[in-house]
């Protein structure tokens, strides 16, 4: 379950903090699935918004032309990558070339 959410609140306790994360009653059924037993882990980061789609366009148009085909060229090794099952040989290749 991954969840954006306002209003976190915390509880101490001798020794601990606990975390009171205010959950939509649209996800109750995901909530009563949770077992006390198991352990789960939890990330809780800041939201921030995404760039927008004419801070995307004003990037493409700033960017150096050889910039744009690097990344175009890139994106496209990825997909060929993805496509084949294998996503990890993008990251090898180009953690390798940066070396």
């Amino acid at each position: 379950m991954k969840l954006t959410v306002k209003g976190l609140q915390t509880l101490k306790g001798m020794g601990y903090i606990n975390l009171v994360v205010p959950v939509p009653l649209s996800e109750e059924e995901e909530i009563n699935k949770i077992d006390p037993e198991k352990q789960y882990v939890v990330e809780v980061k800041q939201w921030r918004k995404g760039r927008s789609n004419d801070a995307n366009k004003y990037a493409w148009v700033i960017m150096p032309k050889d910039s744009r085909k690097a990344v175009r060229r890139e994106l496209s090794q990825q997909g060929r990558c993805l496509q084949e099952g294998n996503p990890g040989m993008w990251l090898r290749q180009n953690m390798a070339s940066a070396n």
